[in-house]
């Protein structure tokens, strides 16, 4: 699929593109050709040749329906300008992307205001050597009826002679695929036109002109444009695959096209979209036209490129992550920071990498450029270097991990600031060459290193899914490599991700495989962490005998040295104890646990133990001395980017404004809980935020937006899987609702009342008894 006009062949031999034109109106008998390129110059007198009259000129190719494309066309057909000054737009951005439908478009759409001439000049493109400056205006003058024996040889005779012909003429130009705004500039009449210039480069710019950085589609109108191509029915039939085959092609119109075509070609129409999507975005899969004419694109604009900018391009198609920093690419490329940023810019202006993160500051590739650059890298490079290069990157990302995992825990808050948020911005690409590493590349245990550093960014942050990969992928290299050790810290973490996640069975099994294990090995330390975790689990679960035996042996086996593992052992048994009523002996392990995460600087061991020991005191009425642990256990949270651990301070402390009849504080508190629940899709802490603020409603009045929030309670416990809490707040919100009298529909009490019966029968006798004794909303 190809863009513009047909070639013929110019008398003085060939250079390039060549549009016919349709009905002329010339001197009649001799044929009229037009190609393109450029040359600087000045105006000079000149005598116009004798000709006949131009009566109109029409070399525009055909336009075609634009997609997602509104906002852009009315800026370049918006309201004409006064005066005679020639109108100049310049659509700029990289190939596939659709620059000359838009231009070709609006030059359509503009034909009324400039009846005369309409030209069309492909100045260069996919297997085009770019055209010299005096073939360009020889082109032009040949279109515009000047014969050839009447074109000058010297070259600002020729720009003269050009602009005088045309100034004659109301005339629309496009000018396709300019290579700088010095080429393009001597083909720009003064006056009475409109000139449409589309680029690959973000130098081409001029004067006074109307610049459009054109952007690839967004998915929704990549997603119309395929099915106005394939039919809206078929793409109906497969919603997510038909999102997955615009993915695929980095939501450029050209791309979507040329799938499209295959679609419907005769063996396409018998393929389901969900086969179509995967062979296309399988690495090394050739798809005929589509990558011929795609990567034809991205080669033009590739070849132009300087060694070190083209060095980074394609040391960038290594890595499957989508935004690289500067410093990473650094690694991968084997060359300076400086050289980077300068190739950084080279492949902006070429449209081979787009910029992103807050700063703007990081390498983007969509799918297909990625891909294309990792091909040159192959077959430029070869697998030896591409090899050499994936290790200078896990070296780079394993010191990185390492400097800011440890800085984490600074006492100094802004350094811990600091190191978050490079993580944050890195974390991606840490965990994609954890993904990539591989036995044969001799990255395994550089991968299971990185992949253990990462934990205490996982939890912190919150980043389950980053967690879950990373930590699989590693398993599955520890295994391989026969590293039991490792394989049982991996199963612990995994194991916590899904305790996490309230994923209970998930949990279950990954820790009985981690103890197992620890406990083949011999290991105390791995054999103590083994049975805390299963015990903070079984604790989760309310089986809080066997969450204390489990804690004890993890007492038992860590105790002799401070580690991270004997604190939050600490830490859960007093949580269990609390959870037993047995107050006192909760605060001795809650305090040993604050007192080991100190001296280790574990602010999130810290904060954790802080905050049960809050709620161990609440719990004891001791509201003064659990509200002072309020402020040190947030602070300690904060300094971590701890999101989860801040909302249950928040709370907690609600909690004791609760008991404190300080309702106005107690509704502040909760809510803010539950923002912060619900910005983490937590469904057992919302449980526990929607109740809290659903009985200090209820407190002060305000029973119809009690029930309302008894109701969700009762909704996020059941998809915690916490049938205690369920209970508690189904039956809340019946007590509420029958307070409420004739407010309540009789409809609402029976629903109410059938799910508090259903609740209470997944309860043990003993809980149930207890929720039915006081059916008062409750944190412990």
């Amino acid at each position: 699929m190809t863009e513009g006009p047909a070639e013929t062949t110019p008398p003085d031999g060939p250079v390039g593109p060549v549009t016919a034109v349709q009905d002329s109106g010339l001197t009649a008998g001799r044929d009229v050709h037009q190609s393109g390129q450029y040359v600087a110059g000045r105006d000079l007198s000149v005598v116009l040749p004798q000709r006949t009259t131009v009566r109109a000129l029409s070399q525009l190719p055909p336009a075609v329906q634009l997609v997602g494309r509104a906002a852009e066309l009315a800026a370049l057909t918006g309201p004409q300008p006064t005066g005679d000054a020639t109108r100049i737009a310049v659509v700029r951005d990289g190939a596939g992307v659709g620059k000359s439908a838009l231009a070709i478009g609006a030059a359509h759409r503009m034909t009324e205001h400039y009846p005369d001439v309409h030209l069309y000049l492909k100045l260069g493109g996919e297997n085009l050597r770019t055209l010299s400056t005096a073939a360009a205006l020889q082109h032009l003058l040949w279109s515009l009826g000047v014969s050839e024996s009447d074109i000058p040889d010297d070259l600002e005779r020729r720009v003269a002679l050009y602009r005088s012909t045309i100034a004659r003429m109301r005339a629309v130009i496009v000018l396709d695929d300019a290579e700088s705004a010095q080429q393009v500039a001597p083909l720009i009449p003064a006056s009475q036109a409109y000139v449409f210039i589309t680029s690959r480069r973000q130098t081409v710019g001029l004067q006074g002109a109307h610049v459009v950085d054109l952007n690839r589609l967004s998915e929704d109108a990549a997603l119309e444009l395929l099915q106005r191509e394939i039919g809206a029915e078929r793409c109906a039939a497969e919603p997510s695959a038909a999102l997955d085959v615009v993915r695929a092609c980095g939501c450029l119109p050209l791309a979507v096209q040329l799938a499209s075509s295959a679609l419907n070609s005769p063996s396409g129409k018998r393929r389901s979209l969900t086969t179509f999507a995967r062979r296309l975005a399988e690495e090394g899969r050739r798809h005929g036209a589509f990558d011929t004419e795609v990567r034809a694109g991205f080669a033009l604009s590739y070849r132009a490129l300087s060694p070190t900018a083209a060095r980074v391009f394609r040391s960038q198609g290594l890595v499957a992550a989508t935004s690289l920093s500067v410093p990473c690419v650094a690694a991968l490329a084997g060359l300076g920071e400086d050289d980077v940023e300068d190739a950084h810019d080279e492949l902006l202006d070429a449209y081979l990498a787009e910029p992103s993160g807050p700063e703007g500051d990081r390498f983007h590739l969509h799918d297909l450029l990625r891909r294309f650059a990792r091909e040159q890298a192959r077959d430029e490079d070869g697998e030896q270097e591409c090899a050499r290069a994936m290790a200078r990157l896990r070296a780079w990302a394993l010191a990185l991990a390492t400097d800011n995992i440890q800085a984490l825990h600074s006492p100094d808050t802004a350094e811990a600031d600091r190191a978050r948020r490079q993580l944050d911005a890195e974390g991606t690409v840490l965990v994609t060459v954890v993904e990539q590493s591989t036995p044969q590349s001799g990255g395994a245990a550089d991968a299971v290193a990185l992949a253990l550093c990462l934990e205490p960014w996982f939890e912190a942050g919150s980043h389950y899914e980053a967690w879950r990969r990373a930590y699989e992928s590693a398993l599955n290299h520890a295994v391989a490599s026969g590293d039991e050790a490792c394989a049982v810290r991996l199963l612990l973490g995994l194991g916590d991700r899904s305790r996490l996640l309230r994923d209970h069975t998930g949990a279950e099994h990954r820790l009985a495989d981690a103890l197992q294990r620890a406990q083949n090995l011999g290991q105390p330390p791995l054999v103590g962490q083994a049975h805390f975790q299963s015990g903070m689990l079984l604790r989760e679960r309310g089986r809080y005998n066997e969450a204390i035996s489990h804690l004890s042996l993890a007492v038992d086996a860590l105790t002799g040295k401070d580690s991270h593992a004997l604190a939050q052992s600490h830490n859960n048994l007093g949580h269990t104890l609390r959870r037993l009523k047995r107050y006192e002996e909760a605060a001795v392990h809650l305090r040993q646990a604050a007192a080991i995460a100190a001296r280790l600087g574990d602010r999130t061991v810290t904060g954790w133990a802080t905050a049960n020991l809050l709620a161990t005191l609440r719990a004891q009425n001791r509201l003064s001395e659990a509200q002072a642990c309020y402020g040190p256990g947030l602070a300690a949270f904060e300094a971590v980017g701890h999101r989860l651990g801040q909302a249950w301070m928040h709370c907690h402390l609600g909690a004791v404004r609760a008991q404190q009849q300080e309702w106005p504080q107690a509704v502040d508190l909760f809510t803010l809980a539950v923002d912060q629940f619900t910005a983490l899709d937590d469904a057992y802490g919302l449980s526990a935020a929607y109740g809290g603020l659903a009985e200090a409603h209820r407190a002060q009045g305000d029973l119809g937006q009690a029930a309302t929030l008894f109701a969700r309670a009762a909704d996020r416990a059941e998809q915690a899987g916490d049938v205690h809490r369920r209970a508690l707040a189904t039956l809340c919100r019946l007590t509420t609702l029958q307070g409420l009298g004739g407010a309540a529909t009789p409809d609402q009490v029976s629903t109410a009342e059938s799910a508090a019966q259903a609740a209470l029968t997944a309860l043990d006798e003993p809980r149930r008894r207890a929720v039915l004794r006081n059916p008062r909303w409750s944190l412990d």
